[in-house]
C-alpha cells in the first residue's frame, strides 16, 4: 500500500520459464509478509536434496554424492544457504585440494553445482555460488606404467575393500587380464570356462571374442562372485550392483576417483590399469602374443610395449641349434 493507504500494483519481469516465475514470486511474497529469516544451511539442504534424490538414481550415484558432500560439510555445512555465494567456495578450493588431485575435486564441484541448480529453482538462493569460481584444470596425461610390484600392492588394496561392489571386480579385471573398461561392462554370465576368461567385445581382426589365460588369484575372486551373481539371476550381465542393475561407465570412474589418491594413484586413469598390465605382459611374451592378449586388430601397438631385444633372438638360435 501507498502512504494514502490504497493498494498498488507491483509488477516485476522474470526472464525464464513458470518455475522461474513461481519461484520470484514465492520470494516476493515472503519478504511483503514478514516471515521470519530462513536459517536453513547447507549442510541442512544437502540432507534435504539427497533424500529427493534417492528417488531418481542408482544406489550408487546417490552414495558417490554423499561422499562429495561429506568433504563440503566440515567447510561450508554451517554457512546459512541464503548467505552463501561465491566468495564462500573460493576461500575453500585450497583445502579441497590438500591431498587430493585437481581431477576429484573438479568432480566434488561438480556435485555440488547439481545441487545448488535445484536450489536456485526452488528460489532459495538466487544465483548458483559455483557458477562464478574456476575450477582446478589439470592436463590428462598418462604416467608411466605401474611396476609389476607396485601393481601387486594395488592389487592387494582393491580386493581388500570390502564393498560388495561390481567396479572392484573391475578394476581387478584390468589389473591382470589388461581390460578395457567397456570389456568389464560387457562380460556375460557364463564367461569363466576352463581356467580362461571369454571376452566378447573385442577388436580382433577375426572379429571374434578372446580366451585369456586366469592367474589363480583372480580365478579365485572370479569364483567367489559368480557364486553370488548366480544369487540374483542366472544370466545377463556378471557385472551388476547388488539391485541388479548393470555397472555403468559412470558408476566405475567415480569408484576409482574416491579411492585412488589413499593408494597413491592420483595420476592414474582406469586406462592406466590396463596400460599397466600391458606393459607387465610385453615382458614375457612376443608382440604376435600381446596382440591377442589385448584384444588389438593388428601388431603395430603390440610393437610399441615389446621392444628389440637381442637376447630374444639369441634365445631362439639357440633352441634352433638343441633341436627344439
Amino acid at each position: 500500500m501507498d502512504d494514502d493507504g490504497k493498494r498498488r500494483q507491483f509488477t516485476r519481469v522474470v526472464h525464464g520459464g513458470k518455475r522461474d516465475a513461481q519461484a520470484a514470486l514465492d520470494e516476493l511474497k515472503a519478504k511483503v509478509s514478514g516471515i521470519v529469516e530462513n536459517d536453513e544451511t547447507v549442510s541442512d539442504y544437502l540432507d534435504g536434496w539427497l533424500k529427493w534424490k534417492a528417488t531418481s538414481v542408482s544406489h550408487q550415484t546417490l552414495m558417490n554424492y554423499v561422499s562429495a558432500f561429506n568433504v563440503w560439510r566440515p567447510l561450508i555445512g554451517e554457512i546459512k544457504m541464503e548467505e552463501l555465494n561465491s566468495s564462500h567456495i573460493r576461500k575453500v578450493i585450497p583445502a579441497l585440494l590438500d591431498g587430493r588431485s585437481k581431477r576429484t575435486v573438479y568432480q566434488y564441484m561438480i556435485m555440488l553445482s547439481v545441487a545448488m541448480k535445484s536450489a536456485v529453482i526452488d528460489g532459495l538462493i538466487a544465483k548458483n555460488p559455483l557458477s562464478g569460481v574456476d575450477r582446478p584444470r589439470w592436463r590428462p596425461t598418462e604416467r608411466r606404467a605401474l611396476e609389476p610390484a607396485a601393481l601387486d600392492e594395488l592389487w592387494t588394496n582393491i580386493e581388500m575393500v570390502d564393498d560388495g561392489s561390481p567396479q572392484r571386480i573391475a578394476f581387478l579385471l584390468m589389473i591382470d587380464c589388461g581390460l578395457r573398461c567397456i570389456e568389464c561392462r560387457k562380460l556375460e554370465v557364463g564367461c569363466v570356462s576352463d581356467g580362461f576368461l571369454i571376452v566378447g567385445e573385442s577388436k580382433t581382426a577375426a572379429g571374434r571374442g578372446r580366451r585369456i589365460p586366469l592367474t589363480k588369484r583372480m580365478s579365485r575372486v572370479l569364483e567367489e562372485w559368480i557364486e553370488w551373481r548366480g544369487e540374483i539371476g542366472a544370466s545377463g550381465a556378471l557385472l551388476v550392483h547388488p539391485d541388479g542393475q548393470p555397472l555403468s561407465q559412470r558408476s566405475l570412474e567415480s569408484w576409482w576417483w574416491a579411492h585412488r589418491d589413499k593408494w597413491g594413484c592420483g595420476d592414474i586413469t582406469p586406462h592406466g590399469l590396463r596400460h599397466s598390465n600391458l606393459s607387465r605382459m610385453a615382458r614375457h611374451m612376443g608382440a604376435h602374443d600381446l596382440m591377442r592378449w589385448a584384444g588389438w586388430k593388428d601388431i603395430s601397438m603390440a610393437l610399441v610395449y615389446v621392444h628389440d631385444d637381442d637376447q630374444q633372438l639369441l634365445n631362439a638360435v639357440e633352441r634352433m641349434q638343441n633341436g627344439a
